[in-house]
């Protein structure tokens, strides 16, 4: 079930690739009848995890903000469209759609970038931040180049007086500052305002909820903690 069979019948899943016997089959064409059935299953025979979307939504905002680099589409749509191209010499020992959902899909469609390309790419779009806290954060970027979303517990932020950016300074993150329970409080790109004037408005309320966390006075320079502070 499941299984590409040479001797009886070329077939990934429920998708038959070919039904006539071949005696000796040609790797080649075992390698181009499988890229056909991924695209006939609209990708979905393929791992298209978080980690790949987010690669992809890593490259394809910094493609929108620097055109000049010159970054491939990497796009679901043009990656089935260019299989051929990038996924062909993973295929080889493929004999089932099990071994296609094995496949590291986020490492092999990074290499489809040149080593200075993905430099450029962790320098300018970074897959995570630090916050004062010490936490290393994910930031979760979209396809179409909107600031990417810094999602963090206040108490994490204390002492950040300054919105985090990337590419080079030119682009804010969105920083969704969430509560010790992981709710969202506020969305700003303005993290002065918030200290100056939205935090003490939230703090009354979020202060009786979760009393054992911190809530100073002065949050610009309070200790941040990634839990309850220590007594």
């Amino acid at each position: 079930d499941g299984v590409l069979s040479a001797s009886l019948q070329l077939r990934i899943g429920s998708i038959v690739l070919r039904s006539t016997p071949l005696a000796d089959p040609d790797p080649e064409e075992i390698t181009q009848a499988i890229c056909k059935a991924i695209r006939k299953a609209g990708g979905n025979l393929l791992d298209w995890n978080e980690q790949v979307e987010q690669w992809q939504n890593r490259v394809m905002s910094l493609r929108k903000w620097r055109p000049t680099e010159q970054l491939q589409d990497v796009s679901k749509e043009t990656l089935l469209l260019t299989m051929e191209d990038w996924l062909l010499p993973y295929l080889h020992d493929i004999r089932s759609a099990k071994d296609l959902k094995a496949l590291n899909l986020r490492e092999i469609v990074e290499y489809m970038l040149p080593h200075t390309q993905q430099q450029r790419l962790n320098q300018l779009a970074p897959e995570r931040l630090q916050v004062p806290s010490g936490s290393s954060i994910q930031l979760m970027y979209r396809h179409d180049g909107e600031l990417p979303v810094l999602a963090a517990r206040i108490q994490e932020l204390f002492g950040l007086q300054e919105t985090p950016s990337i590419n080079d300074g030119r682009n804010k993150v969105l920083i969704h500052l969430l509560s010790p329970g992981f709710k969202p409080v506020q969305v700003t790109t303005d993290l002065q305002n918030f200290w100056n004037e939205t935090y003490f408005e939230v703090r009354k309320e979020l202060k009786r909820r979760y009393p054992k966390h911190s809530w100073p006075d002065d949050p610009w320079t309070a200790e941040a903690v990634r839990g309850v502070k220590r007594k």
